[in-house]
């Protein structure tokens, strides 16, 4: 379980630095990522499903972005992971993408909030993550 809690956290902490490499996640003016206080279980649910559906598209959009033969194709492919991963966002029930960002940011400094995230996604990952 140790190995498959350094992957949860590993993930969780992955899909919670998205805004730097990704600019969809990070905050806008017009886009102002509302503050988050009571963070439901369901709210925990929606997040961690949201996080491991982009943490699936990561490995691929970056494999693609390094491999591109300049800046210009880096920067479209950028554009293109942006849209996607914002579409998986805003796809996932019980979660906007402005939520999203939000519990991700409190998680950053919410251990409590940190730890239900890692614990639901122990829950939600798919099993053979924990057998590593």
């Amino acid at each position: 379980m140790t190995m498959f809690k350094t992957i949860a956290t590993s993930t969780a902490i992955a899909t919670m630095a998205l805004a730097p490499a990704f600019p969809a996640f990070a905050q806008t003016e017009e886009q102002a990522t509302p503050a988050i206080e009571d963070v439901s279980d369901a709210q925990v649910g929606a997040f961690v499903t949201a996080a491991l559906a982009v943490a699936e598209m990561q490995t691929d959009w970056f494999a693609r972005i390094e491999a591109a033969e300049d800046a210009e194709a880096q920067a479209a492919l950028v554009e293109e992971a942006n849209a996607a991963m914002e579409a998986t966002v805003e796809e996932t029930d019980g979660i906007t993408l402005a939520e999203f960002i939000a519990i991700g940011e409190a998680a950053q400094t919410d251990q409590e909030l940190s730890e239900r995230i890692v614990a639901q996604m122990e829950v939600a990952a798919p099993e053979d993550m924990g057998d590593g």
